[in-house]
């Protein structure tokens, strides 16, 4: 019978014995002792053809921490046996060859367990080359990418050693070995944002190891060129209304020399933002300037904020009677804020800076209603007050064509346009009629002259004055 322990420690097996027919014996019992087995790990060296020797570390752990006994076989068919295994925790190998080896650890714990792990080293050749490539132009704000291009005649490179500015500053590295090479070779560094001077020169220093001696270096100068700086004016936090003219975002380019290119709502390629175009809202304006010597970019943003605009119902024109008074009905609306009015001139109103105020003007008169919003964003318009003033008949004229008084001159009721005027003579018989009074009765009747005498009139204002009657006398 065979058990095996998921652990090490003191187990009691017992046996029972049963007969064929069914007596069972007397219950034997033994205690057992299961040993810790080592857990086997070692660490492999760095090493290449030209090294003293590869040094190997013992890494084994047991639970019970007891001693171990070592067996090494650094698996080296080119070495004699006597030197191709040691017991010692820590040992050392000279391998002859460039090539992969399967070395074997071999530990007892001094219970007796024993448990075994191999792993293969690669002894890498001795003559590494040291190479890199990086882009032809670079712009100080850019991510530099070096490309290992390095090599070695067997193996790996094990590690590389970068001085990205070895003149300034010889003591900067950043080392990688094989645990954190990044697999696609790419190596990043980013320089120092800078405007000025146009270029800058680096020297990228690159050490390559294929073991503890096996080395190559290379150094190339690197051109950085400046980024571009431009001032836009204005800067930022544009606030506009939204029937303001366009504003031209203007550049100063400092010098560079190259174009730039603004994106966004309601702004053109060159900067001019309309805010009749993009509407209330506020928005993020991109510009971007390329140089043209070196292609090296400037980039920004602004926020431009365009307020809503009020809006104005009102009427055109309105008129009362001399003496009368009537509200000037406006309305006034905005998508978001508050509002304030103000009517000017404020000759004949109730008040100059309500809504509806009440207006009594002694004179035809034009009203200007101004609404301003609280981002004091303003909107106005227009409303023509017509005063109609009692007609004044005269009651004679002299039509005999000298010039003077020629006409029946009837003040004032050229201003209301729906008017009747209708004359008789003493018959009853109707001389003269006129919707509205554009042209004054010359006295004529059926193009003849009418006798001089009495006449009897009938105006009707039709604007909410009465009708006035009376008689009017031609005087020849």
């Amino acid at each position: 019978v065979q058990h095996i322990y998921a652990a090490a420690g003191s187990y009691n097996a017992t046996l029972t014995v049963i007969t064929d027919k069914g007596c069972s014996s007397a219950v034997y019992t033994q205690s057992i002792k299961i040993n810790s087995t080592p857990i086997v790990d070692f660490a492999l060296p760095d090493v290449c053809l030209a090294d003293a020797s590869a040094q190997f570390t013992d890494k084994t752990t047991i639970a019970d921490n007891s001693g171990f006994t070592w067996l090494w076989n650094f698996g080296d068919p080119n070495a004699s046996s006597a030197n191709n295994i040691s017991t010692l925790k820590n040992p050392q190998h000279k391998y002859t060859q460039a090539a992969n080896y399967t070395v074997t650890l071999t530990v007892t714990s001094a219970s007796g367990c024993v448990n075994v792990k191999s792993q293969t080293i690669t002894v890498n050749g001795s003559t590494p080359k040291a190479a890199f490539a990086f882009p032809a132009t670079i712009c100080s704000s850019d991510d530099v990418v070096f490309t290992d291009q390095s090599s070695v005649d067997f193996g790996n490179i094990t590690k590389i050693v970068w001085y990205f500015d070895y003149t300034n500053n010889p003591t900067v590295s950043e080392t990688y070995t094989l645990a954190n090479m990044p697999a696609d070779k790419k190596y990043h560094h980013t320089y120092p944002l800078m405007h000025s001077p146009l270029q800058t020169n680096y020297q990228v220093k690159m050490v390559v190891y294929s073991g503890g001696i096996c080395t190559d270096e290379i150094t190339k100068t690197i051109t950085v060129n400046a980024n571009p700086v431009i001032t836009l004016n204005p800067a930022n936090n544009i606030t506009l209304c939204q029937n303001d003219a366009p504003l031209q975002i203007q550049e100063i380019n400092n010098g560079f020399v190259g174009s730039g290119v603004f994106a966004g709502t309601g702004v053109s390629s060159s900067g001019l933002f309309d805010p009749k175009v993009s509407g209330p809202g506020t928005f993020v304006i991109n510009y971007l300037f390329t140089s043209t010597a070196t292609g090296c970019t400037y980039t920004t943003t602004l926020t431009v904020t365009v307020n809503p605009m009020p809006v104005i119902t009102l009427a055109t024109n309105a008129q009362l009677l001399d003496g009368g008074q009537i509200t000037l009905n406006a309305n006034a609306a905005i998508a978001s804020g508050t509002l304030t009015y103000k009517w000017s001139p404020s000759t004949g109103l109730s008040r100059d800076d309500i809504l509806n105020p009440v207006a009594s003007p002694a004179d035809d008169i034009t009203y200007t209603l101004v609404v301003t919003s609280d981002k004091l964003c303003s909107t106005a318009a227009q409303i023509a007050v017509s005063v109609l003033k009692a007609p004044v008949v005269n009651n004679t004229f002299t039509p005999n064509g000298d010039g003077i008084n020629d006409t029946w001159i009837i003040k004032y009721l050229d201003t209301y346009p729906k008017a009747t005027v209708e004359v008789f003579n003493r018959l009853g018989e109707k001389v003269f009629f006129s919707n509205g009074y554009p042209v004054p009765w010359d006295g004529k009747y059926k193009s003849s002259n009418l006798p001089a005498g009495v006449y009897y009139y009938i105006i009707n204002p039709n604007s909410g004055r009465k009708v006035i009657s009376g008689y009017v006398t031609i005087v020849r």
